[in-house]
């Protein structure tokens, strides 16, 4: 639910302080420097389509990241906290007992399904 209802450029915005042009925020894609190590040319491309970002110079373990990973990076903190800080920076409702638990059965058929491939 947070990954998909916060943009990623605003959360870039917001918690690591990069200003992105509005021009660009309408793009598939588009690269600008990384805000989480000096970077001389633009390492950090910016997925608007799927509200994802990856650093091609090493950030998040060579793996894509989301809002919850920016905030992690930002902060400094795991990702319990940074969700906490998104649902109160935005005003977000917390899941409800009946849906968590359906997230928590989608999250366990997923990883069953990964473990037997």
């Amino acid at each position: 639910m947070i990954k998909n209802t916060i943009s990623i450029t605003d959360v870039l915005d917001r918690y690591a302080g990069v200003t992105i042009p509005g021009a660009k925020t309408t793009r598939k894609s588009f690269n600008i420097s990384c805000p989480y190590h000096n970077d001389r040319n633009p390492s950090f491309t910016v997925y608007t389509e799927t509200n994802t970002f990856f650093c091609w110079s090493g950030c998040c373990n060579g793996r894509s990241g989301d809002v919850i990973d920016v905030v992690k990076l930002s902060r400094k903190v795991n990702t319990k906290e940074a969700v906490k800080i998104l649902i109160y920076d935005y005003e977000l409702k917390r899941p409800g007992n009946k849906q968590a638990k359906e997230w928590q059965k989608k999250r366990a058929n997923r990883r069953q399904t990964a473990a037997l491939q």
